[in-house]
């Protein structure tokens, strides 16, 4: 038995989740008030009989015990494996199945451990430290800073740290694996990190995982940082991460800023729910991780046309990657409709000219708060940038206007904030307030969907019976079936697009363990290094690969399928589960609708609504299904 299946096997979700929030019996469910946001009337509901949790309110999310745990907590797979098994009293560590690679990165985090502690003692106790103390000092970073941040110094020597590595039975390989020494062609070794003031930077557990060095004195890069390595992605890391999640849960909002001094000065003025990007474009992974904790992210960019840029990357990316939330809109033309709006309040603070952070907050930290506070919501930052960089006098430049504030304003999930902006943008495009709201809020156009044919519609068809008769059920065999043919994943979202349907999300499965196989194939997809499903298994967690490993060989074992139908058959199957998963939404909205008739009324407003946009998706599926199960 693998470790997680030991875990679900001695813990109970009701337990778990009953450990962190009041739960109360619901029939044979459990429901509670949602601890991922704010509500008054209970829609946080805990299935016993599936093992599974499921948010019926703002969040319209759920998942398994390591889902919550992981979301709850803020950490990642391997850290909720941690924790659960520690509170099942399953004695185990990340080697525990004696994986290699889990045993290469125990090692690596080893050697990085090791790398931090020599640091410290050369910018505390060696004489060539002294040029990053003074540094230390010029920058204003107290004792208590720089050691809650375990900075450090790596001396102006070509083989210093390689030789006390070697000193400890580390090997060359190790090293360079862990990104630490550099192997020329010929052989020669030598230090990555030389002259440098040294930053440690930190996995959600706290564990250091790479370097920054900051050069002191002439030389370049200004910053060099780890590369790539097997516990390190810079893509799904924040600085200063570890440090602030608490800070980020109390106080209810993150800053992101750009680099590791903003950091630094900012946790040592009080502010520590400052996290940095590391200098790079924010990416989904990094948006989710701070989304977990908190609903307002800020953007602390510079007042530069490369701030400003930065400002514009992160919230696409936030737009394209953060939850949503569907919400009721009546348009100018008095219908109803249902709109997605972002489940995230992102703001952009704009910096004084030529300053950035680790300045201001130095200089003025009064300021800083002022600015925090005086955050601007995407729509005005959008507002302002509009006027700054186009020709609202021309037709062609109020038309560009439009154009990017049109979806912007569609998100606002406040009917009196999107009025609102929207008589602002009319007042500043100088156009009819009534015509602009029109083009704004009307309906979009239908999306595309198979043609068919103009005869009289036939009799309807009698509705196919599910092939499986759980979620769960169906979920497994979705996996199983886009493992038996991974490459097809390429193409289900144009198929779920000709049907006029969402695009596939990982989010959509309850197992925490398909949902980390769906990214895996994506991710190998990407890289190009997908040809078969075994391909996956070297990226598959340890704790989970015999897992992994027993669906791949089922897989193989399905009933043979012609290549040319397999992406039919996979789409039919995510059908099926949808249609299954929104039977079961609406039976528990239906029940929370009659243990709710006397709560306030915009909770049954909300209530009834969501059971409206289930109830319109099962005639959709329902619709569909009985041409897809007879079409070969």
């Amino acid at each position: 038995m693998s470790i997680v299946d030991e875990i679900k096997a001695r813990l109970d979700i009701v337990d778990v989740i009953g450990s962190y929030i009041p739960l109360k019996r619901s029939g044979k469910n459990y429901k509670a008030l949602c601890p991922f946001h704010e509500e008054k009337t209970p829609s946080f509901v805990v299935f016993p009989e599936t093992q599974t949790w499921h948010c019926f309110g703002a969040c319209g999310t759920g998942g398994d015990v390591f889902s919550f745990v992981m979301k709850k907590e803020g950490v990642d797979f391997l850290g909720a494996l941690r924790l659960l098994a520690e509170r099942a009293g399953i004695p185990w560590t990340e080697e525990k199945e004696g994986d290699a690679q889990s045993q290469l990165r125990e090692r690596l985090r080893e050697i990085h451990a090791a790398a931090t502690a020599h640091f410290q003692e050369l910018l505390h106790h060696h004489p060539e430290g002294e040029v990053a103390r003074a540094y230390l000092q010029q920058r204003g970073l107290s004792q208590e800073t720089v050691t809650a941040f375990q900075l450090g110094y790596a001396r102006d020597a070509w083989d210093d740290l390689l030789q006390y590595l070697r000193s400890l039975g580390y090997q060359e390989e190790e090293l360079e694996k862990a990104g630490l020494i550099i192997v020329r062609d010929e052989g020669r070794m030598y230090d990555r990190f030389r002259h440098r003031l040294m930053i440690p930077i930190h996995d959600a557990q706290g564990r250091v995982i790479a370097f920054a060095g900051r050069v002191l004195g002439e030389g370049h890069p200004k910053y060099l940082n780890s590369p790539q390595t097997p516990i390190f992605d810079k893509g799904r890391t924040l600085y200063g991460y570890a440090q602030a999640v608490r800070a980020i849960r109390e106080k209810g909002e993150a800053i992101i800023v750009e680099g590791y001094m903003d950091v630094l000065s900012a946790h040592q003025a009080g502010f520590r729910n400052v996290v940095a990007s590391m200098g790079t474009a924010l990416t989904p992974t990094q948006l989710r991780l701070l989304s977990r904790h908190t609903r307002r992210i800020i953007l602390a960019l510079d007042a530069d046309v490369a701030g400003q840029q930065a400002a514009l990357r992160g919230i696409e990316v936030a737009r394209e990657n953060l939850e949503r939330d569907v919400q009721p809109m009546i348009t100018p033309t008095g219908a109803l409709r249902f709109e997605a709006t972002l489940n995230v309040d992102l703001r952009i603070l704009r910096l004084p000219e030529g300053m950035d952070p680790d300045d201001l907050i130095r200089q003025d930290p009064s300021q800083w708060e002022k600015l925090v506070r005086e955050a601007l919501p995407v729509v005005e930052f959008y507002l302002q940038y509009i006027q700054e960089t186009l020709d609202l006098s021309t037709a062609e430049g109020k038309a560009e206007a439009i154009r990017i504030m049109k979806p912007l304003l569609r998100e606002v999930a406040s009917a009196v904030m999107r009025d609102h902006y929207i008589q602002q943008l009319a007042r500043l495009l100088r156009v009819d307030e009534r015509v602009l709201a029109a083009d704004i809020l009307d309906e979009p156009r239908p999306r595309r969907r198979r043609a068919r044919p103009k005869e009289s519609p036939p009799s309807p068809a009698p509705q196919p019976t599910p092939p499986l008769n759980t979620v769960q059920e169906m979920e497994r065999h979705f996996i199983l079936l886009l493992l038996r043919a991974p490459d097809t994943i390429r193409t289900l979202d144009e198929e779920l697009e000709l049907l006029g349907l969402e695009e596939f999300r990982w989010e959509e499965l309850e197992d925490t363990r398909h949902r980390i196989i769906i990214q895996v194939l994506l991710t190998s997809l990407i890289g190009g290094n997908l040809t078969s499903a075994e391909d996956i298994l070297s990226q598959i967690p340890d704790e989970m690969l015999e897992y992994a490993r027993s669906l791949v060989e089922e897989a193989k074992s399905l009933p043979d399928t012609p290549e040319h139908l397999m992406p039919h058959k996979i789409l039919t199957a995510l059908i099926w589960l949808r249609l299954l998963r929104h039977k079961e939404a609406a039976r528990q909205i239906r029940f929370l609708i009659e243990e709710a008739q006397e709560a306030d009324e915009h909770t049954l407003i909300t209530y009834s609504i969501r059971l409206g946009n289930h109830l319109r998706a099962i005639r959709e599926l329902e619709r569909l299904l009985p041409a897809l199960t007879l079409t070969r």
